[in-house]
Order: C-alpha cells, then structure tokens, then sequence
C-alpha cells in the first residue's frame, strides 16, 4: 500500500521591524527588547517560531536609511506579514500595497496615512495607535511640582537622534510658567549617553527632569541609568511611561506601551488565517496610570504629598 502523501504545512514568514530598540536581547538585560513579548503572544496563538512560522527580527537602530532598507529586504522577499513601529510603519506603507503590515504603535495612524478611519482602516496596514503622551504634560508638572515644591528648572530629557524635534513648545513654557517653572530640552542620542546628559542637565541649573519616552526608554536597563543618575544628583524625575517607577524611579504618569506589544500579535494572528488589515479596527488603548514610587522619594530625602498618594493607580512601598 502507497503512503498518502502529506502537503506540507505553510511556513508563514513575519517580517519585525523596531525602531531603534534591539532586535534580539542583549546578554543580561531580559527586557531590553519587546521581542519576547511579541514571540510568547504569537506562541499563545499557536504560532511557534520555526514550526509553523518564521520570525525575521531587525532593528533600525534609531537610523531613518537603515529603516528604508530594511523594509526594502522584507518587501523583495517577501514577508506574509510586516509589523513596523512608527516611522517604519508609514515606510512600509510607502514601499508596499500588497503585504499586510501591523504597527504596535503609531500616534495618529490617519494623519500618517496608514488608515482611511480607525474603524475601517482600509488598506494595507492596521495595528494599534499610540496616544499622544505630551498631552498629558500639564498633570505631569503639577505632579512634580506637589512632590518637588522647590523645583524650579526642569529639564526634558529627549532623544536628539536623527530627525528629532525640539520638545519644549510654546504652550508647554506656559504651563510651567504657571507653575512657577522654567523647562528646557536635554537631548542624548544613544542610551549610554544619558548619565553623561544628566550631568549637563543639572550643570545649567535643573533641579528636576522629566523623561520624555522614547523606545529605548521602555526598558528596565536604560531607566536604571536614569535612577541612578537621578540618586547621585538627588534630583526628583517623572517619567511617561509606568514601567519606569516600578523599576526604581520616582513618578510614572502615562500609557503603558507594553499593553501594545501584548496585543499585536492578535492582529498578525488573524491576518495569517485570512483576514484583511484594512477590515481590522485600529485599537486605541486610553488608560493612563499614575505610579508613585515611596522608595525611591526616600533615597533622595523627599516626602510624598499625601494629595498625590491618593491620586496614584499604584504605589511602591
């Protein structure tokens, strides 16, 4: 009797694009790359990396060339699907009409032209949008002002890279002038330049620093660089995004990006099984979170308003 002959299973190919955080965890640092979010979502799905799928990991390493080619690689292959962050994203929509692409995060998918609606985006391209974070900069400075009374001079810390915008607008210096306080940009360009831009912060005068996010920021080892820099100044800092108080630093108030990353691979799971990105409501995550880390106020000789306990999602004793 002749064996029945098998069609083999379909290897999907997934092409994955950062920005400028690495694509594959560097040795010791088990959360410097949202990878393995994305790999354990696919995997829950029942996609496994090297069985039924083929995950291509790349990062453009904070360069906007580096990012067009990589795009370039992924069409000419070609990936079944295209999963880009931000710019990359409007890149890939750019080069390609034809691949399916998802993004973990785009401010506004329809004014980048990824999206007719958020509802039907239409196209090629869906995924998830990423709120826009300086709108929450008002609460941020009052925050910091009830923790830090006496702060007067408040440096942004910013990405300087390749195509960065200054951050510190018109109505933004209003607000902190409301405040009774002054704000400027520090800009860095690679993470290991942030303890080095600290020390020029506080060397023009700041006595507090707000963090800015950026992708490279979304990690636990570069926000250590951040506290411990903090400590040795003993200079009070908010940052963006939540991760950054539970890891040690004083405030977070803003949107957690990883909640993003955990839900990407539910759109790559249903564009592999048939459906059309262009069918597939492009998501909004809304909640914001207030951490207050008690520790770390202690360590630099500060006392938490009991007005801002109240306020907080989450506090660290």
């Amino acid at each position: 009797m002749l064996a029945t002959a098998q069609t083999p299973r379909k290897v999907h190919r997934i092409g994955i694009v950062f920005s400028s955080v690495p694509a594959v965890t560097p040795p010791g640092c088990k959360d410097c790359s949202p990878a393995p979010l994305l790999e354990e979502g696919l995997r829950k799905l029942g996609w496994v990396n090297g069985t039924n799928i083929e995950i291509l990991w790349r990062s453009a390493e904070g360069s906007h060339d580096r990012m067009r080619d990589i795009v370039a690689e992924f069409v000419r292959l070609p990936v079944d699907v295209l999963v880009a962050t931000g710019y990359g994203a409007v890149e890939a929509a750019r080069q390609t009409k034809q691949i399916p692409i998802v993004f973990p995060n785009v401010t506004d998918p329809v004014q980048a032209g990824l999206a007719k609606s958020f509802a039907q985006p239409g196209g090629n391209a869906t995924g998830l949008s990423a709120p826009i974070s300086s709108q929450l900069d008002g609460k941020r400075l009052q925050l910091l002002k009830a923790v830090a009374p006496r702060a007067s001079r408040v440096a942004i810390l910013i990405w300087g890279g390749e195509h960065s915008n200054p951050y510190v607008d018109p109505a933004l210096d209003s607000t902190a002038r409301g405040l009774g306080l002054t704000v400027f940009d520090q800009p860095y360009r690679r993470p290991e330049d942030l303890p080095r831009s600290i020390d020029e912060a506080v060397a023009k005068g700041a006595n507090a620093l707000m963090v800015v996010h950026h992708t490279w920021l979304y990690w636990t080892a570069h926000q250590k660089m951040i506290h411990e820099a903090a400590r040795r100044h003993r200079l009070p800092v908010l940052h963006h995004f939540p991760g950054a108080a539970e890891s040690g630093g004083l405030l977070a108030y803003g949107h957690d990006i990883n909640v993003n990353y955990l839900r990407t691979p539910y759109y790559i799971d249903r564009i592999l099984r048939g459906a059309k990105p262009g069918t597939l409501p492009i998501e909004q995550p809304s909640r914001v979170e207030l951490i207050v880390n008690v520790k770390a106020a202690k360590a630099i000789g500060l006392d938490i308003p009991h007005s801002v306990l109240l306020q907080a999602d989450r506090v660290i004793e």
